[in-house]
């Protein structure tokens, strides 16, 4: 009787420990798997708060590095100014990804008069330290953000130059590709566009000087050329076209260097390339997912708030004196220049006056002067808009300066080296531009007058840089597509 007690005992010893452990270990699988998976929920986390990631069933986005052995992509030139520039970059960038089975990596550009571009007399300044006129892509922006945010959103990263200068040991192959640099037409739109066509195959200058001076930097066993132009053409490229031209049936791209003479927008490249989808970037506010101000902008506008404006409120006024003539030709607006002028200001002085004029302080940026934009600088561009002259614009600008700085700066040579001054000399246009967007940005309340593409950028990054109860932002004389993206 006593061993039946016993063994029965036992038996619910036994059950009961079964049980003890059962449920630890079902706790330790639990807590592992909460473990392993708590990274990737604040990975989500994190790009749902960065970004608006574009997922496609066909392509990867989850790669979160570059890769370790690439070949490269380096581009004389993306045309267009800084906004445009930056999403013909990006353009580039999804193409490169999407060449399935290629490794491919594009070198950091530079910015000269805000544009994206290689000149070979930029890579020898390196070594001068003489690039005032000449900034990397990661002076103006935090590249390792930009990568990050590039490799979420189906596109290869950039590698920084003088990592590129630096895999000099490998041996490679030169391609030296000559694209289409406008649209390309088929069929009888073809015959009727082709003394339109600029010369087939054109290297140029520049273009050739780039090729020695990858040949004396790199470790290259062979060049070769190839030629896109729109004369020989009769149809529209597929990507597998593409890349057997450059590539043959080669499809290691460590061994290759990949030089273009240019690239443009897929509105552009459309007409030639057959693009996918995902890879087509319409509107610049997109860009600006990819784009924190570098350390260095940063630094400067900190420090020029600091040291020019020292105001706790900011009050900036954005001019876009092009856009606004460009709407006018367009017929897309009534008002005069003048007009625009005066409706800014009477806006500026109204928020002014909102808060405490001792402690509020004004910063306005332009598109006119040593800074502004290359067409603002020539008087026959500015006569097709119908101005008188681009003397009277200037005058109006100094005027306006006057009014809205109150004799801080006597004169808009004045105003511009103020700039130069808080940047150790840096006198690159689109470097300053990045500095001014990024004061405009971050000030208590916007005024932008003109629109396009850079103040799109801008609008969006204020709208960032703000909570949604302290918007205070207005728009004059501005198109629809700017007018649109404000707070109701």
């Amino acid at each position: 009787m006593a061993d039946t007690l016993l063994g029965k005992l036992k038996l619910k010893v036994i059950v009961l420990v079964s049980i003890v452990m059962l449920v630890i270990l079902c706790l330790l699988v639990f807590s592992k798997r909460n473990v392993l998976s708590f990274p990737m929920m604040m990975e989500r986390k994190e790009a749902n708060n960065l970004i608006s990631i574009r997922t496609n069933t066909d392509h990867d986005s989850t790669a979160q590095t570059s890769p370790k052995a690439s070949g490269y992509i380096v581009t004389m030139s993306y045309n267009s100014q800084m906004t445009r520039a930056i999403r013909n970059l990006m353009g580039q960038q999804c193409w490169a990804r999407s060449m399935v089975g290629l490794s491919l990596s594009i070198a950091e550009p530079f910015s000269s008069e805000s544009k994206l571009v290689h000149y070979r007399r930029f890579w020898d300044g390196l070594k001068k330290k003489n690039l005032h006129n000449a900034v990397l892509f990661g002076e103006y922006f935090d590249l390792d953000f930009y990568n990050k945010v590039s490799l979420r959103e189906n596109s290869t990263g950039l590698t920084k130059w003088s990592d590129f200068l630096a895999d000099n040991k490998t041996p490679r192959k030169l391609v030296a590709v000559t694209l289409p640099s406008g649209r390309c037409e088929f069929g009888s739109r073809k015959e009727q566009n082709m003394e339109k066509q600029a010369p087939p195959c054109f290297y140029g200058k520049n273009y050739n000087e780039l090729i020695l001076g990858l040949k004396d930097r790199l470790s290259l066993v062979s060049i070769k050329k190839v030629c896109l132009d729109c004369t020989q053409l009769d149809h529209k490229l597929s990507l597998d076209e593409l890349r057997n031209m450059i590539f043959g049936s080669d499809l290691d791209t460590s061994k290759y260097i990949i030089l273009m003479n240019t690239w443009r927008n897929f509105a552009f490249t459309q007409s030639w390339l057959e693009v996918p989808d995902y890879c087509k970037i319409s509107e610049s506010p997109q860009s600006s997912k990819r784009l924190i101000s570098s350390q260095s902008v940063a630094s400067h506008s900190k420090l020029y708030k600091e040291k020019i404006i020292r105001k706790k409120r900011v009050v900036a006024v954005m001019f876009r004196i092009e856009r606004f003539l460009t709407l006018k030709v367009l017929n897309k607006s009534s008002e005069s220049l003048k007009s625009c002028i005066e409706k800014t200001l009477q806006i500026h002085n109204q928020l002014m006056r909102k808060g405490s004029p001792e402690k509020s302080g004004t910063f306005i940026t332009l598109d006119v002067g040593r800074f502004g934009s290359k067409l603002m600088k020539d008087n026959e561009t500015v006569s097709k808009y119908g101005q008188d002259s681009l003397e009277s614009i200037n005058k109006s600008v100094q005027e306006m300066i006057n009014k809205i700085y109150e004799g801080q700066f006597k004169s808009m040579e004045q105003y511009e080296d103020s700039f130069v001054d808080i940047t150790g000399g840096i006198t690159e246009r689109g470097y300053i531009s990045m500095v001014q967007r990024s004061i405009a940005t971050e000030a208590d309340c916007l005024i932008v007058m003109g629109g396009g593409s850079y103040q799109q950028v801008a609008i969006s990054q204020y709208l960032a840089n703000h909570p949604s109860d302290q918007y205070c932002i207005q728009a004059v004389c501005v198109a629809d597509n700017v007018r649109t993206m404000l707070p109701s």
